[in-house]
């Protein structure tokens, strides 16, 4: 890695539309370097960006390779996260992944059934609750099911810090019908070596369900309070990964209500209106009927 290290590429979001995949399959190629973790938190986290960097840099694997990639699913969300990243480098190429909105919030909302965030078994129930009524600073942003979708909203403050030609913006149903395709576009983005040889095999950080939700709970990201804290943070990361597959079960998540579909689309019709005239890209199947 050079000797400056700076972040060349960074995958922003969206949260639960397929950007774990997406990583982990540009990680193979020869030309990038990437950190071990699932997510890089470094801009998002105050009690981690107080660090400093280097400490955080500690997490980057393959130190010879030639560009720096990192992903963080949540970054997108956070205007502070971005005026970080601009001062780190103002020069880097954002990753943006967007998903149907609606299938978006309730698949997160299964999500973080499995990862022991969400009490709620009801979707209903879930969004209603305001994500300021949780004291955790990681449940308000991971339980933020309809903010999370306004994509518009939250590209607009992206571009307060880097131009539209430094974000390349992609489509979760593009990448999932056609990943190999959608991936040499991306590499041909960041402007890399033509590399086709990546498994993509593998759906990375798909849900699940849990066989206990108080295990699930106990053991979430960011859980402070059980007894793990008392190893190792490399032990502690391979228990509580151990702990997290014993307790996964197949997920049977039921078809989101017809009903409340409609409610949502509504909900995001007009910012969905508003990025397709940003991106001059239709978005029909998003809207439904409107």
């Amino acid at each position: 890695m050079r000797e400056e290290k700076k972040i060349d590429f960074m995958i922003v979001g969206a949260h639960k539309a397929g950007t774990s995949s997406l990583f982990q399959y540009l990680l193979e190629h020869p030309q990038l370097a990437g950190h071990k973790s699932s997510e890089f938190v470094y801009f998002l986290r105050d009690d981690i960006y107080k660090n400093g960097l280097s400490k955080s840099f500690k997490l980057f694997s393959n130190p010879d390779t030639q560009y720096v990639i990192a992903k963080c699913a949540g970054q997108m969300y956070s205007q502070e996260a971005m005026k970080r990243l601009y001062e780190h480098n103002p020069e880097v190429k954002l990753i943006m992944l967007l998903r149907n909105p609606v299938d978006r919030a309730y698949s997160a909302f299964w999500f973080n059934i499995s990862t022991g965030r969400e009490s709620k078994n009801d979707f209903l129930e879930a969004f209603n609750t305001p994500p300021d009524s949780f004291e955790d600073p990681i449940l308000r942003r991971e339980c933020d099911y309809l903010g999370r979708g306004l994509y518009f909203h939250h590209l607009k403050n992206i571009l307060k810090y880097f131009p539209m030609e430094n974000i390349h913006i992609g489509f979760f149903d593009d990448f999932k019908s056609d990943t190999k395709s959608y991936l040499q576009d991306v590499i041909h983005f960041m402007n890399l070596e033509i590399y086709n040889e990546m498994d993509t095999s593998i759906v990375h950080n798909s849900k699940s369900g849990v066989r206990s939700k108080t295990l699930a709970k106990l053991i979430r990201p960011g859980q402070k309070k059980m007894i793990t804290h008392l190893f190792p943070d490399n032990l502690k990361r391979s228990l509580k990964k151990h702990l997290r597959k014993i307790n996964e079960t197949k997920l049977n998540a039921p078809p989101l209500d017809t009903h409340l579909r409609e409610r949502l689309i509504r909900f995001y019709l007009e910012d969905i209106i508003s990025l397709e005239n940003l991106l001059n890209k239709k978005l029909d199947i998003w809207k439904g009927n409107y």
